[in-house]
């Protein structure tokens, strides 16, 4: 993957097209988003400062967007606030999308399991070619020690992938407005 520079420009009209025009700039004076001009301290593309979000012109994925990671950092504090007891029927959706055959679905819940996995510290093998039951296995082994956190971690994943591929679209639009209402 790998990342890339932004332009500030080009971040902000990126972070507008989704958001709305003006959002960016709204959001940046209200003090909930941080965008600092360079890489993140440790490569980050953005951060939950406790009290805002932070984004980093300089390491943006080269796969991805702005957007993508302003909604993927967003989730630290929105998910579970803003889909309240439909958490479960959109993480469901979600994966009837993978069920489904749609690869940004796909690649959300297993990104969802690797990153996890490794901030919990639980070994597995799905960077060397896992097969669908290691990953199923990791998932129980995941919810086992930290109940709910993977469900965030894959909508997560899938708004940021969703956001830069514009697949699955009834669902994610579906899960933008939420967040953004």
């Amino acid at each position: 993957p790998g990342t890339t520079t932004i332009p500030l420009q080009d971040f902000q009209s990126n972070i507008d097209s989704i958001m709305g025009e003006g959002w960016l700039q709204q959001a940046t004076e209200a003090g909930l988003v941080e965008v600092i001009e360079g890489e993140g301290p440790n490569g980050e593309s953005g951060s939950w400062a406790g009290d805002r979000i932070r984004l980093y012109t300089g390491s943006m994925p080269k796969d991805g967007s702005p957007a993508g990671v302003l909604l993927h950092e967003g989730k630290h504090v929105t998910f579970e606030d803003v889909l309240g007891n439909s958490l479960p029927e959109y993480v469901k959706d979600l994966h009837t999308l993978a069920d489904n055959g749609n690869k940004v679905a796909q690649d959300a819940i297993t990104h969802a399991a690797i990153a996890v996995a490794d901030v919990l510290g639980i070994k597995h093998n799905l960077l060397e070619g896992g097969t669908k039951a290691d990953l199923k296995n990791l998932r129980a082994l995941i919810e086992q020690e930290r109940p709910g956190l993977l469900a965030e971690e894959e909508l997560a994943y899938f708004v940021q992938y969703g956001t830069d591929a514009q697949t699955g679209t009834g669902f994610w639009k579906r899960l933008i407005n939420q967040i953004k209402a």
